[in-house]
């Protein structure tokens, strides 16, 4: 039997159809580094760290925002009802 230290973690399961397999023990690890909803070109969002973010020019969200729903917005471009008419004629 394993005792955790006070922390933060990251749990991931996994769950089997096959109903002879049984979990007697799950293992937790501490997770050096939080990671959260990066937002990068175009509205893309990635699961990151906030350094993993900064590295690739992204905006971080925060620990443990997720990206579904997705917390980024497309840009939008500033444009003239004029000139929206004119691309599509």
């Amino acid at each position: 039997m394993h005792c955790l230290e006070p922390g933060d973690y990251r749990v991931k399961l996994i769950l089997v159809e096959d109903r002879s397999t049984r979990i007697d023990c799950v293992d937790f690890h501490p997770v050096a580094d939080m990671a959260g909803a990066c937002c990068l070109e175009e509205g893309a969002c990635s699961f990151l760290t906030a350094a993993e973010c900064a590295a690739l020019g992204g905006i971080y969200q925060g620990d443990n925002v997720f990206c579904d729903p997705n917390p980024c917005q497309t840009p939008l471009l500033e444009t003239s009802w004029g000139r929206i008419r004119f691309l599509y004629r």
